[in-house]
């Protein structure tokens, strides 16, 4: 199982929304994917609770069975325009895949 983490700082206002309106929206969107993404095999988003500077705002967390299949789901055109949108509305990007 490959297991992709992302972790976003999101800007404080964006697209017309609050920081709090875009970490909701962020969570909807993404774990809906589940369903629309056949590859994926699990999908979760955290929202944290405890704002601070250093902490990230939104964290993803997806698994896929392969490599392959994370690839899919990276180039699925759902994916793609989902992403774009959060790259409006972020500070910062992190990611990790390991494999569990």
């Amino acid at each position: 199982m490959i297991v992709h983490v992302v972790l976003w700082k999101l800007l404080d206002e964006a697209c017309g929304k609050s920081k709090a309106e875009n970490c909701i929206e962020i969570k909807e969107r993404f774990e809906a994917l589940q369903d629309l993404i056949s590859v994926i095999q699990y999908s979760k988003v955290y929202v944290n609770e405890i704002e601070t500077d250093s902490n990230a705002d939104v964290m993803l967390v997806v698994k896929c069975e392969t490599e392959k299949e994370l690839n899919l789901y990276m180039q699925h055109h759902l994916h793609q325009e989902l992403s774009h949108w959060v790259s409006k509305i972020r500070k910062t990007r992190i990611a990790l895949d390991y494999i569990e």
